[in-house]
């Protein structure tokens, strides 16, 4: 993959750990903490012997949805119920510990920190909700919190511990409280701007949406909101730094093995043969050349965010 990246003149996010780990690793323990420093630390190593580019490397994905979904609601390892807040604290241990080995085989190493982008409200005929959606909704930025010190200090975070933040968004990323999903279109949906913007507010770091899509043929027009809502981030002056398409080719459903057609790249049923999906391809070209238009047009020499 790395003589690959090189030879195409791709730019690749590393990503050191996507929920799975070695099936002989508790995960409570601190050997885990241990064992995951060393192996980032070994995989900075090889990185740095095949390429003199500046590594850009994800952590840890998804801190949040992993300790809600392994650790309050048993779907996926290490299956627990009701120590959701326990495995973030050791997940972010980890983090916090393979960034300190990476950068001392590459201090000129980047972090992307990913973390799904949410917004929960009350129904508005449900008042006494309200409290508990905000508690919700301000529980999504614990885990950059806990990276930069600013909640659980004794975990070892620090403010250059939190580079470039990361944001997963689909379209189910919003609902009502105890309700339905928000779609485009409710009453209550906020347009994505709105929530980069409260980001960026928080954190002045640089930002990119590391994760967003849509199956079958809402693909292409997801895409064209996720544009148009960059756009107006930028001229807002939100350093947004690209957008990345999940996936980018079609795949077995990651929940029930389904064939999801949500990509670029197109595959038969019996994934043997594949293809380009035109309207995603023309609207892919469409808005990269609109951001980068947007781009040059809101951070011009001597103003460009970092």
């Amino acid at each position: 993959m790395l003589a690959a990246a090189r030879e195409s003149g791709m730019q690749v996010v590393w990503d050191l750990c996507h929920y799975g780990l070695p099936h002989d690793v508790d995960i409570w323990s601190a050997d885990f903490v241990d064992r995951y420093a060393a192996f980032a630390g070994a995989a900075a190593w090889i990185v740095r012997q095949e390429s003199n580019a500046v590594p850009v490397w994800c952590p840890m994905n998804e801190t949040s949805f992993w300790a809600w979904a392994g650790g309050d609601q048993g779907w996926l390892f290490p299956h627990a119920k009701g120590r959701g807040n326990e495995l973030k604290r050791q997940l972010v241990r980890a983090t916090l510990a393979a960034m300190g080995a990476v950068r001392r085989v590459d201090p000129r190493a980047r972090f992307l920190h990913a973390e799904p982008l949410i917004y929960i409200t009350a129904h508005p005929n449900r008042p006494e909700h309200r409290e508990l959606a905000e508690a919700y909704r301000l529980a999504q930025y614990q885990v950059w919190d806990m990276l930069r010190g600013s909640l659980a200090p004794e975990l070892g975070g620090a403010p250059e511990y939190l580079d470039i933040i990361g944001v997963n968004y689909y379209f189910n990323n919003q609902w009502v409280h105890e309700f339905e999903t928000m779609g485009m279109g409710h009453r209550l949906y906020r347009p994505l701007h709105e929530l980069l913007s409260e980001v960026h507010a928080r954190y002045g770091r640089p930002l990119t949406i590391s994760e967003t899509g849509a199956e079958g043929a809402n693909g292409p027009g997801w895409l064209r909101y996720i544009g148009a809502e960059v756009r107006t981030a930028l001229r807002r002056g939100i350093p947004l730094e690209g957008v990345c398409i999940y996936p980018v080719m079609d795949y077995p459903g990651w929940d029930n093995a389904r064939h999801c057609s949500c990509g670029l790249i197109q595959l038969t049923d019996d994934y043997t043969a594949r293809s380009v999906d035109p309207e995603m391809l023309l609207a892919l070209q469409d808005e990269a050349e609109s951001y980068r238009v947007a781009k040059v047009l809101a951070f011009r020499p001597g103003i460009a965010a970092e």
